[in-house]
């Protein structure tokens, strides 16, 4: 298996509607947010997890190609996003995703805000209210990926009723180009983030034009513009 070449996939991801990542638990007063959204430490800014983008991509692919768990996760989504060790041998992915940060001035007073949600107990009525943070619509974060792809691959294929690792599987990249973009429009028609069925955390995607890298071996590299467009194009949209 040999690397041919990486891709630089970059773009912008926009918030529509109240997004929740949450952090860490912190120590709250009475009557204060319940559940924070995740934030860089040392500026205290709202980030998008690299982890979080990836593994909701990875949940919607599975979800469309009716894959039930990550062990049935082949072709195209296991080269993308590998699984966990497995007899002492790991099957990373392909596709790296970086944490997505804020572009532009940050305004701790106005980035965020609080929305109360409220859980009613059945059986006594009574209401639990709690106070969820979130970053407002409108906030953008940059997006940055780097997608590997191989002359061949091992790849995970499901041959009679078992599921088989097999070496030196020819997969085209543009089969494996558009099963991420797949991901990416799955990811506009549903939600980034936590409370997505309450109306949180719809989001709009924007690429550029996706960069191959090619590595030489005197360790200088080459950069070119790739022919695929990872937006939705107008006769996709009808």
């Amino acid at each position: 298996m040999k690397l041919k070449y990486k891709i630089q996939i970059s773009g912008r991801l926009t918030v529509e509607t109240g997004m929740h990542i949450g952090g860490s638990e912190v120590d709250l007063d009475i009557g204060g947010i319940d559940n924070a959204v995740v934030k860089d430490s040392k500026t205290g800014i709202p980030y998008i997890p690299g982890s979080s983008l990836k593994g909701k991509l990875r949940d919607l692919i599975a979800r469309k190609k009716g894959y039930k768990n990550l062990k049935e996760d082949i072709d195209e989504t296991f080269l993308l996003f590998g699984e966990g060790a497995n007899n002492n041998h790991r099957n990373t992915g392909h596709l790296i995703v970086r944490d997505a940060f804020y572009i532009g001035e940050f305004d701790q007073e106005k980035g965020f805000e609080e929305k109360s949600e409220n859980t009613i107990d059945r059986v006594t009525g009574k209401a639990n209210p709690r106070h969820m943070e979130r970053v407002v619509r409108g906030a953008i974060f940059e997006l940055d990926m780097i997608l590997d792809l191989y002359n061949n691959y091992s790849v995970k294929q499901l041959i009679g009723n078992q599921f088989k690792i097999n070496d030196n599987i020819v997969i085209t990249d543009e089969k494996i180009l558009d099963t991420l973009k797949l991901g990416f429009r799955l990811l506009e028609n549903d939600f980034l983030g936590g409370s997505g069925t309450r109306g949180y955390g719809k989001v709009s995607l924007e690429f550029g034009v996706p960069q191959k890298i090619e590595f030489n071996e005197d360790g200088t590299t080459l950069k070119t513009d790739l022919d695929f467009n990872f937006n939705e194009t107008d006769d996709e949209s009808h």
